[in-house]
């Protein structure tokens, strides 16, 4: 698990692990998420709520249709 919460975050610049299972990146001020989201074939919990400027997803999690229950 990895969180970010309440950080102010315009971005992600950092690489993720691979091996991410459970992202928490809300209320921050990210606009778009980078594209090696769709690579994280073992994210299980991706919260992003309170993201107000989000607009774009990374091209690979559109067609992550696994994740959607």
């Amino acid at each position: 698990m990895l969180s970010f919460k309440s950080c102010a975050l315009r971005s992600v610049l950092v690489p993720l692990p691979v091996t991410l299972q459970w992202l928490i990146l809300t209320d921050n001020r990210l606009a778009e998420l980078p594209q090696q989201m769709g690579e994280l074939v073992l994210m299980r919990k991706l919260m992003l709520s309170n993201n107000r400027t989000l607009t774009r997803t990374a091209r690979r999690m559109r067609i992550c249709t696994a994740c959607v229950r």
